[in-house]
């Protein structure tokens, strides 16, 4: 007589597109309670909707009201199925009607209390921590700053407030030789490291995220002269400009996630190459130029 009849529950889901359906919804909460919540008294409303880049979930149930939030909308719906669940629940135990038992004491106390300290339909969601840290490896390719298309590869870090945030990048190019036109014999082994600080905004939906960019680049070119009269040490060159940058990600596993970034530079400062003596000209830089990278990253 004092077993709990099943609560009938009428869990309805209203979201957006990108987010699990409302049968997926549904099989969760089976899930959670081990069985099919069955229509009727209890009604349920959850309403999904994206809040900058956030999710937040606006909860109805038994006459009470509250808000949830998530990074992403299946785990906003993750949270709402157990809450859901967690309610039915409550509403079994409530569903006892010690009244109609006549004479029979009234069931104690602990057992109600002990299925309330498991009920979290009133905690506030945690808020996210503001600050967010990024760190990243990558192969990069330039076009337009050495005498040939070049290869390296490089690191970045990225302080990240919300959506905003700031990086600095590094890359190192394979050396390349560039000769004196006309003279096939006479020219100079290159080197060059890049170095950028860029401000982005970066806007993610579930696993993606892609970025906008825009900052400055250093370029340092390292030269050593070849088969001159004169012998020619290694001289250092320094040249740079505005980058414009984009970037996409996908999150492959955990906070690990898989990057493509595309910049484009203008090369205000041209770090030329001269030979000194002769003054020929060795290399001389695109004005535009590009670059392209994949690599890992890490959120933390």
């Amino acid at each position: 007589m004092l077993a709990s009849a099943p609560a009938h529950a009428d869990v309805s889901w209203d979201a957006p597109d990108g987010c699990p359906d409302a049968d997926a919804v549904r099989a969760q909460v089976a899930q959670q309670l081990g069985r099919e919540p069955a229509d009727g008294d209890l009604d349920v409303e959850l309403r999904v909707a994206r809040d900058g880049d956030r999710w937040r979930l606006d909860m109805t149930a038994g006459g009470g009201e509250r808000t949830l939030e998530a990074a992403t909308c299946d785990e906003l719906a993750q949270s709402a199925a157990l809450i859901v669940a967690m309610t039915i629940e409550a509403a079994e135990s409530d569903a006892v009607d010690v009244a109609s038992l006549g004479d029979l004491e009234r069931p104690p106390a602990p057992v109600l209390t002990r299925r309330r300290e498991i009920d979290i339909s009133d905690r506030e969601a945690s808020p996210p921590p503001p600050w967010k840290l990024r760190g990243r490896v990558f192969a990069v390719g330039d076009l337009g700053t050495m005498p040939e298309p070049a290869i390296g590869a490089g690191g970045a870090i990225e302080l990240a407030l919300g959506a905003w945030g700031i990086e600095v990048t590094a890359a190192r190019m394979a050396p390349q030789r560039e000769t004196v036109p006309g003279m096939p014999d006479n020219g100079a082994e290159m080197s060059l490291t890049t170095i950028a600080t860029r401000l982005c905004y970066t806007a993610v939906r579930r696993r993606f995220a892609s970025s906008g960019c825009v900052g400055g680049e250093v370029e340092i070119v390292g030269a050593e002269g070849f088969g001159f009269d004169d012998p020619i040490g290694r001289t250092t060159t320094f040249g740079g400009g505005p980058q414009l940058a984009i970037a996409w990600a996908y999150r492959v596993l955990g906070p690990i996630a898989a990057r493509v970034d595309v910049a484009t530079g203008i090369l205000v400062v041209r770090p030329v190459l001269i030979e000194g003596t002769t003054g020929a000209v060795i290399h001389d830089p695109n004005v535009l130029i590009w670059r392209g990278s994949f690599g890992f990253e890490a959120t933390w």
